[in-house]
């Protein structure tokens, strides 16, 4: 992310796009791609707005769970901010998408998270993108709790046009 901002920070156009080699893990003991293996999409539509594309998810093939799971909270987070000692502070929008793991297959969702929703549209802020999984085996929010079942990763960052 350091070097992501380094490089682009100044740049007056820093498309915000979900980039493989650019993804920042938050929990370095796990990849939310070997347990979530789809292509998800992230692109911005402008005004503060981030659409966030999921294909259809077939539970059984495209998840790796925990023994006995029953259900998988797909969490986004879209944070935004000028980077400026002044100004507006940093904004949050969390979004969340489940899924139950003896279902059939899911279809495709688009989830389109508005950071503009208080206050001015941050119009050249930088935003984060972040996706984090967490797994619930019985059904009433126990979530399990181990490292390697935690996954969380910056998967986008740039400038919102």
């Amino acid at each position: 992310m350091r070097d992501q901002y380094a490089a682009h920070s100044n740049d007056d156009n820093w498309d915000l796009a979900l980039k493989h080699n650019a993804i920042c893990h938050l929990n370095a003991v796990t990849d939310y791609r070997d347990l979530l293996r789809t292509d998800i999409r992230v692109s911005d539509e402008g005004g503060g707005r981030v659409s966030i594309d999921i294909p259809a998810i077939d539970p059984q093939r495209d998840l790796k769970t925990p023994v006995h799971n029953s259900r998988v909270n797909i969490k986004f987070m879209v944070i935004a901010s000028p980077f400026k000692p002044a100004g507006i502070p940093c904004r949050l929008v969390k979004e969340e998408y489940g899924i139950d793991q003896q279902g059939g297959t899911v279809p495709a969702k688009t989830i389109s998270i508005d950071t503009a929703t208080v206050g001015s549209i941050p119009t050249g802020h930088i935003a984060m993108v972040v996706i984090a999984l967490e797994f619930d085996a019985t059904g009433n929010g126990q979530h399990n709790k181990e490292e390697r079942w935690l996954p969380a990763a910056v998967i986008a960052m740039g400038r919102l046009k």
